[in-house]
């Protein structure tokens, strides 16, 4: 017997919500799977993502990704900051309406964390998490 996804690192219903992905590594496999969704649905959702990796040569679905084609979808890639106000000036810099958008945050658990931490301070809509132990 199969049953649905359960969870709540799920998109908003409405999809006039702007939202934005912050991806560590393979924490980027769940976004993927969302915009590729958004895209067949020909969504109009406004989604700001946000690929950190340790070394800019291997980022892994960098060529999927740049074929996605939806309207209002924005990628930015970075290595990942050192610390709590190099990852507040990496925000503020790649997105600049960071205010207004539900954040969803997917990488390594400590990641993850340090993020949840710093999106607080500066008091965003809202904050999804997702991790993936072991890295």
């Amino acid at each position: 017997m199969a049953s649905g996804p359960y969870g709540d690192f799920v998109l908003p219903r409405e999809q006039s919500s702007p939202v934005a992905f912050i991806a560590g590594g393979i924490g980027i496999t769940p976004f993927l799977s969302m915009v590729s969704h958004l895209e067949n649905a020909k969504s109009p959702a406004d989604i700001n993502l946000l690929y950190l990796n340790h070394q800019q040569a291997h980022i892994p679905f960098k060529e999927q990704l740049s074929k996605i084609n939806l309207a209002h979808f924005t990628v930015n890639y970075a290595t990942s900051p050192d610390d709590d106000k190099d990852i507040q000036k990496l925000i503020t810099d790649k997105i600049p309406d960071y205010r207004h958008r539900i954040f969803y945050i997917s990488g390594p658990h400590a990641m993850v964390n340090g993020y949840v931490k710093v999106f607080r301070q500066l008091q965003v809509a809202g904050i999804k998490t997702d991790f993936f132990p072991g890295y």
